[in-house]
């Protein structure tokens, strides 16, 4: 069974109507729209001067970042969409049904992200918070910040980023690089993404493992399903079942 399972990860589909320096941009235009729609959403939800101090910001509107980070996702669906209006390219993103049931995706997401967490936590000695919702320990958690974040996690995030990461890197880093190297480098990139997207705000080892290592590991398992099921959407819904986790897991620190 995990013979069969890998050898099929291994198999190459047909290489995307799209080369790696479009890839290689998208993934640059996402992190603009990340930029973006921070900067939108912080200047619009507390001002300028409010701004200079990101302690501040939180602690007035908890909310802001992932409110931010909203927009950013999709500045980003929008310029992925945009920019694949023919009908070759749009099937080469694969957002076609999956092999398997997206129920047990969404399940094997949620047991993947506690199983990731469990390693984390051996590594860390630390339970913390995805670095994108650390801002819920800001101030008072609103309704609107919880909002924000399950909104965030559960739909814009995945979405977005699957989008970008397994819809177009992924196959044209597998067609350039093969089938196990385009699989790490993929994740590595995604891992590299989320540092500086959303910026831990721990340091050394913590810092580091929660803000790279951790989602490069998912990375794997994501990609992973993209490769076996051949379908963006299935990694989609896998995505969706770590944002699901990281929700549960925030209640339970911060509740």
């Amino acid at each position: 069974m995990i013979q069969r399972t890998f050898a099929r990860i291994a198999q190459l589909e047909p290489a995307p109507p799209w080369g790696m320096l479009s890839a290689i941009a998208t993934v640059i235009a996402m992190f603009a729209a990340m930029v973006i729609g921070t900067t939108v959403a912080v200047t619009v939800l507390v001002g300028q001067e409010a701004a200079n101090s990101v302690a501040l910001t939180l602690d007035l509107r908890p909310d802001v970042l992932p409110i931010g980070w909203i927009i950013g996702a999709i500045l980003t669906i929008a310029f992925v969409w945009s920019g694949r209006r023919r009908q070759v390219d749009r099937d080469a993103l694969r957002l076609n049904v999956s092999a398997l049931p997206l129920p047990f995706l969404l399940l094997l997401g949620l047991g993947f992200a506690i199983l990731l967490d469990l390693i984390s936590l051996a590594v860390t000695g630390q339970f913390l918070p995805t670095p994108e919702l650390h801002y819920l320990a800001f101030g008072e958690s609103t309704v609107s910040a919880w909002g924000a974040a399950v909104l965030l996690m559960v739909l814009a995030q995945p979405i977005a980023e699957e989008l970008v990461f397994r819809g177009i890197l992924f196959p044209a880093l597998r067609a350039a690089t093969g089938a196990w190297a385009g699989l790490f480098l993929s994740a590595l990139l995604y891992g590299t993404s989320h540092l500086l997207t959303y910026a831990p705000p721990q340091e050394g080892l913590v810092g580091v493992w929660y803000g790279l290592f951790a989602p490069l590991l998912a990375g794997l398992v994501i990609g992973g399903i993209r490769a076996y099921t051949g379908s963006t959407r299935a990694a989609i819904v896998m995505h969706v079942g770590f944002g699901i986790f990281a929700i549960l897991k925030a209640l339970t620190i911060t509740g």
